[in-house]
């Protein structure tokens, strides 16, 4: 039991440096978002490589930020209805919640997983590109 204590408590300890490293993630977001907009203003160019790496922060943020969030307690929730409600309800949405919402998300995941096109069990292939097609006849 005390090796599962120690355990949770380093988890714990590693979400809230985590956490707090996340900052420099959603700084980097933000300057890149503001770049990006001030040299397509300017000089009406743009890169969608920007574009992609501002998502591609957004999706660290969220996914590493969440056992912080969890972790400080500080997740959505609708405090309008659940402040009405007894404390043992309240866990009980919260388990529910996070349950439906990992059972949920990994239906999701699996369901992208299995259609994406080159993998196994997706409807469409992959074809070669129109040229290579045209030049191997």
């Amino acid at each position: 039991m005390n090796g599962l204590l120690r355990l949770t408590r380093a988890i714990d300890a590693l979400n809230l440096k985590v956490g707090k490293g996340l900052f420099w993630l959603v700084f980097a977001a933000v300057v890149i978002s503001a770049a990006n907009a001030v040299v397509r203003k300017t000089f009406s160019m743009s890169s969608n490589a920007f574009l992609e790496v501002q998502w591609y922060l957004f999706a660290a943020v969220f996914l590493l930020g969440a056992g912080h969030v969890m972790l400080l307690n500080e997740h959505v929730r609708i405090d309008v209805v659940s402040q009405s409600l007894s404390r043992r309800t309240q866990i009980w949405i919260d388990i529910l919640g996070l349950l439906i919402f990992v059972i949920h998300g990994n239906s999701s995941v699996t369901r992208v997983a299995k259609t994406a096109p080159g993998t196994i069990g997706s409807r469409s292939c992959v074809r070669p590109p129109a040229s290579r097609r045209a030049a191997d006849g």
